[in-house]
Protein backbone atom coordinates (compact mmCIF):
# COMPACT_ATOMS: atom_id res chain seq x y z
CA UNK A 1 0.00 0.00 0.00
CA UNK A 2 1.59 3.07 -1.21
CA UNK A 3 -0.49 6.48 0.36
CA UNK A 4 0.96 9.93 -1.28
CA UNK A 5 -1.87 11.91 0.39
CA UNK A 6 -2.79 14.15 -2.39
CA UNK A 7 -2.05 13.73 -5.79
CA UNK A 8 -3.19 14.99 -9.42
CA UNK A 9 -4.65 12.00 -10.05
CA UNK A 10 -3.54 7.92 -8.42
CA UNK A 11 -3.14 6.57 -12.32
CA UNK A 12 -1.05 9.20 -13.11
CA UNK A 13 0.97 8.79 -10.18
CA UNK A 14 0.88 5.08 -10.28
CA UNK A 15 2.20 5.22 -14.37
CA UNK A 16 5.31 7.28 -13.16
CA UNK A 17 6.24 4.78 -10.79
CA UNK A 18 6.08 2.53 -12.66
CA UNK A 19 8.17 4.39 -15.59
CA UNK A 20 10.92 4.00 -12.92
CA UNK A 21 10.42 1.25 -10.87
CA UNK A 22 8.74 -2.59 -11.06
CA UNK A 23 6.01 -2.37 -8.88
CA UNK A 24 4.66 -6.05 -7.55
CA UNK A 25 1.23 -6.82 -9.10
CA UNK A 26 -1.45 -6.03 -6.34
CA UNK A 27 0.26 -2.40 -5.43
CA UNK A 28 -2.21 -0.37 -3.77
CA UNK A 29 -1.77 3.46 -4.13
CA UNK A 30 -4.69 5.00 -2.46
CA UNK A 31 -4.80 8.73 -2.09
CA UNK A 32 -6.90 11.02 0.56
CA UNK A 33 -7.41 13.46 -2.37
CA UNK A 34 -7.35 13.54 -6.13
CA UNK A 35 -6.86 17.25 -7.38
CA UNK A 36 -7.66 15.88 -10.95
CA UNK A 37 -9.13 12.55 -10.26
CA UNK A 38 -9.58 10.97 -14.23
CA UNK A 39 -12.74 9.46 -15.90
CA UNK A 40 -12.81 8.24 -19.21
CA UNK A 41 -11.78 10.24 -22.29
CA UNK A 42 -10.43 13.04 -20.15
CA UNK A 43 -13.85 13.45 -17.51
CA UNK A 44 -13.24 14.36 -14.43
CA UNK A 45 -14.09 12.01 -10.80
CA UNK A 46 -15.06 14.54 -8.47
CA UNK A 47 -14.72 13.43 -4.74
CA UNK A 48 -14.44 14.98 -1.25
CA UNK A 49 -11.63 14.78 0.63
CA UNK A 50 -11.40 11.64 3.54
CA UNK A 51 -14.70 10.67 2.69
CA UNK A 52 -14.36 8.03 -0.33
CA UNK A 53 -12.11 5.68 -1.73
CA UNK A 54 -10.22 6.92 -4.60
CA UNK A 55 -7.12 4.51 -5.32
CA UNK A 56 -5.48 2.47 -8.17
CA UNK A 57 -4.60 -1.20 -8.51
CA UNK A 58 -1.71 -2.43 -10.07
CA UNK A 59 -2.21 -5.61 -12.26
CA UNK A 60 0.50 -7.24 -14.56
CA UNK A 61 -1.93 -9.73 -16.77
CA UNK A 62 0.12 -11.25 -18.80
CA UNK A 63 -1.69 -14.19 -19.48
CA UNK A 64 -4.19 -11.85 -22.19
CA UNK A 65 -2.69 -10.03 -25.12
CA UNK A 66 -3.52 -6.74 -26.18
CA UNK A 67 -6.65 -7.18 -28.01
CA UNK A 68 -8.33 -8.60 -24.70
CA UNK A 69 -7.82 -5.58 -22.78
CA UNK A 70 -11.57 -5.06 -21.98
CA UNK A 71 -11.74 -8.38 -20.05
CA UNK A 72 -9.76 -6.59 -17.23
CA UNK A 73 -12.74 -3.75 -17.27
CA UNK A 74 -15.37 -6.55 -17.31
CA UNK A 75 -13.53 -8.15 -14.05
CA UNK A 76 -13.00 -4.84 -12.10
CA UNK A 77 -17.00 -4.48 -13.06
CA UNK A 78 -18.23 -7.13 -11.36
CA UNK A 79 -15.63 -6.92 -8.26
CA UNK A 80 -17.38 -3.38 -7.87
CA UNK A 81 -20.48 -4.35 -8.53
CA UNK A 82 -20.66 -7.48 -5.72
CA UNK A 83 -19.16 -5.50 -2.90
CA UNK A 84 -21.88 -2.19 -3.53
CA UNK A 85 -24.03 -5.24 -3.70
CA UNK A 86 -23.18 -6.83 -0.74
CA UNK A 87 -22.64 -3.83 1.36
CA UNK A 88 -26.45 -2.71 0.26
CA UNK A 89 -27.87 -6.17 1.54
CA UNK A 90 -26.27 -5.90 4.66
CA UNK A 91 -27.99 -2.41 5.47
CA UNK A 92 -31.55 -4.29 3.76
CA UNK A 93 -31.02 -1.99 1.13
CA UNK A 94 -32.67 -3.59 -2.33
CA UNK A 95 -31.91 -0.65 -4.45
CA UNK A 96 -30.64 -2.28 -7.91
CA UNK A 97 -27.15 -1.77 -8.76
CA UNK A 98 -26.25 -2.01 -12.43
CA UNK A 99 -23.06 -1.68 -14.83
CA UNK A 100 -23.90 1.33 -17.36
CA UNK A 101 -21.00 0.48 -20.20
CA UNK A 102 -18.25 0.71 -20.12
CA UNK A 103 -17.78 0.43 -16.23
CA UNK A 104 -19.45 2.93 -14.55
CA UNK A 105 -21.29 1.53 -11.53
CA UNK A 106 -24.65 2.89 -10.43
CA UNK A 107 -27.33 2.45 -8.10
CA UNK A 108 -30.91 2.91 -8.67
CA UNK A 109 -29.99 5.17 -11.75
CA UNK A 110 -27.38 7.12 -10.00
CA UNK A 111 -23.30 7.07 -9.83
CA UNK A 112 -21.71 5.56 -7.03
CA UNK A 113 -18.33 4.28 -8.97
CA UNK A 114 -16.33 5.21 -11.66
CA UNK A 115 -13.14 2.86 -13.40
CA UNK A 116 -10.23 4.01 -15.49
CA UNK A 117 -8.15 1.44 -16.97
CA UNK A 118 -4.79 2.64 -18.29
CA UNK A 119 -2.64 -0.46 -19.99
CA UNK A 120 0.20 -0.35 -21.09
CA UNK A 121 1.68 -2.07 -24.06
CA UNK A 122 4.53 -4.00 -25.07
CA UNK A 123 3.92 -5.47 -28.96
CA UNK A 124 0.95 -7.77 -28.81
CA UNK A 125 1.21 -8.22 -24.26
CA UNK A 126 0.06 -5.80 -22.01
CA UNK A 127 2.90 -5.05 -19.59
CA UNK A 128 0.93 -3.76 -17.12
CA UNK A 129 -2.58 -2.57 -16.22
CA UNK A 130 -3.30 0.51 -13.83
CA UNK A 131 -7.01 0.27 -12.46
CA UNK A 132 -7.93 3.73 -10.95
CA UNK A 133 -11.30 3.21 -9.22
CA UNK A 134 -13.23 6.34 -7.36
CA UNK A 135 -15.84 4.52 -4.89
CA UNK A 136 -18.30 7.04 -3.10
CA UNK A 137 -18.41 6.05 0.52
CA UNK A 138 -19.34 8.64 3.24
CA UNK A 139 -20.01 11.81 0.55
CA UNK A 140 -23.39 13.12 1.49
CA UNK A 141 -23.01 15.33 -1.63
CA UNK A 142 -22.31 15.37 -5.02
CA UNK A 143 -21.80 18.98 -6.27
CA UNK A 144 -20.80 18.25 -9.41
CA UNK A 145 -23.16 17.35 -12.96
CA UNK A 146 -23.78 13.96 -12.59
CA UNK A 147 -26.06 12.37 -10.71
CA UNK A 148 -23.96 10.37 -7.91
CA UNK A 149 -25.07 8.53 -4.69
CA UNK A 150 -22.85 7.07 -1.99
CA UNK A 151 -22.69 4.13 0.65
CA UNK A 152 -24.14 6.38 3.05
CA UNK A 153 -26.50 7.91 1.37
CA UNK A 154 -28.09 4.73 1.03
CA UNK A 155 -27.68 3.15 4.14
CA UNK A 156 -27.60 6.43 6.53
CA UNK A 157 -24.32 4.98 7.84
CA UNK A 158 -21.19 5.61 7.98
CA UNK A 159 -18.57 3.85 6.97
CA UNK A 160 -14.77 2.99 7.41
CA UNK A 161 -12.83 3.72 4.78
CA UNK A 162 -10.14 0.88 5.51
CA UNK A 163 -12.50 -1.87 6.49
CA UNK A 164 -14.14 -1.18 2.68
CA UNK A 165 -11.44 -0.57 1.29
CA UNK A 166 -10.32 -4.27 2.13
CA UNK A 167 -13.21 -5.67 1.63
CA UNK A 168 -13.46 -4.21 -2.23
CA UNK A 169 -10.16 -5.54 -2.86
CA UNK A 170 -10.94 -9.13 -2.02
CA UNK A 171 -13.86 -8.65 -4.26
CA UNK A 172 -11.56 -7.49 -6.61
CA UNK A 173 -9.56 -10.69 -6.45
CA UNK A 174 -11.86 -12.91 -6.52
CA UNK A 175 -13.05 -11.96 -9.99
CA UNK A 176 -9.33 -11.59 -11.17
CA UNK A 177 -7.99 -14.83 -10.27
CA UNK A 178 -11.39 -15.87 -12.20
CA UNK A 179 -9.69 -14.10 -15.47
CA UNK A 180 -6.26 -15.69 -15.08
CA UNK A 181 -7.66 -19.34 -14.72
CA UNK A 182 -9.25 -18.98 -18.31
CA UNK A 183 -12.71 -18.38 -16.75
CA UNK A 184 -13.39 -15.77 -19.20
CA UNK A 185 -16.60 -16.89 -20.86
CA UNK A 186 -18.11 -17.24 -17.42
CA UNK A 187 -16.91 -13.48 -16.81
CA UNK A 188 -18.52 -12.06 -19.86
CA UNK A 189 -21.68 -13.69 -19.35
CA UNK A 190 -22.18 -12.59 -15.58
CA UNK A 191 -21.05 -8.76 -16.98
CA UNK A 192 -23.93 -8.91 -19.58
CA UNK A 193 -26.37 -10.11 -16.80
CA UNK A 194 -25.44 -6.98 -15.10
CA UNK A 195 -25.41 -4.57 -17.82
CA UNK A 196 -27.82 -1.50 -18.07
CA UNK A 197 -30.33 -2.19 -20.75
CA UNK A 198 -29.28 -5.70 -22.04
CA UNK A 199 -31.48 -7.10 -24.22
CA UNK A 200 -33.94 -3.79 -24.15
CA UNK A 201 -35.06 -1.49 -26.17
CA UNK A 202 -32.78 1.86 -25.30
CA UNK A 203 -32.88 5.27 -26.03
CA UNK A 204 -29.60 6.61 -27.32
CA UNK A 205 -28.11 9.94 -28.04
CA UNK A 206 -25.42 10.21 -30.68
CA UNK A 207 -24.25 13.94 -30.98
CA UNK A 208 -27.21 15.70 -31.31
CA UNK A 209 -29.04 12.69 -33.42
CA UNK A 210 -31.86 10.41 -31.04
CA UNK A 211 -32.43 6.65 -31.49
CA UNK A 212 -33.54 3.81 -30.45
CA UNK A 213 -32.41 0.64 -30.61
CA UNK A 214 -31.51 -2.85 -28.73
CA UNK A 215 -28.26 -3.29 -26.83
CA UNK A 216 -27.43 -7.18 -27.93
CA UNK A 217 -23.74 -6.84 -26.32
CA UNK A 218 -20.26 -6.06 -26.14
CA UNK A 219 -17.81 -7.06 -28.33
CA UNK A 220 -14.38 -8.52 -27.51
CA UNK A 221 -12.47 -4.72 -27.70
CA UNK A 222 -15.28 -3.15 -25.36
CA UNK A 223 -17.52 -1.16 -28.76
CA UNK A 224 -21.21 -1.47 -27.26
CA UNK A 225 -23.17 -3.40 -29.91
CA UNK A 226 -27.10 -2.43 -30.24
CA UNK A 227 -29.24 -3.74 -33.04
CA UNK A 228 -30.29 -0.59 -34.81
CA UNK A 229 -33.74 -0.57 -37.79
CA UNK A 230 -32.54 -4.57 -37.82
CA UNK A 231 -28.62 -3.27 -38.37
CA UNK A 232 -25.71 -4.13 -35.90
CA UNK A 233 -23.79 -1.41 -35.21
CA UNK A 234 -21.29 -0.98 -32.98
CA UNK A 235 -19.90 1.78 -30.71
CA UNK A 236 -16.73 3.15 -29.20
CA UNK A 237 -16.80 4.65 -25.49
CA UNK A 238 -18.09 8.21 -25.51
CA UNK A 239 -19.57 7.81 -29.22
CA UNK A 240 -23.03 7.17 -28.05
CA UNK A 241 -24.50 7.89 -24.23
CA UNK A 242 -27.77 6.58 -23.00
CA UNK A 243 -29.51 7.23 -19.83
CA UNK A 244 -29.99 5.29 -16.15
Amino acid sequence: MINPGTVLSTNTYAMELLNSEDLPEGTVIQADFQSMGKGQRGSIWESAPLENLTFSLVLKPGFLNAAQQFRISECISLGIYDYVSQELKKHDNITPVMIKWPNDILVGGDKISGILIENSLQGASIRHSVAGIGLNINQDHSGSEFRATSLKMLTKNGFNRNVCLQKLLSSLEKWYLIMRSGGHSNIHKEYLKRLLGYERITTFLHGNIKFSGEITGVNESGKLCVLVEGKNKEFEVKEVSYPA
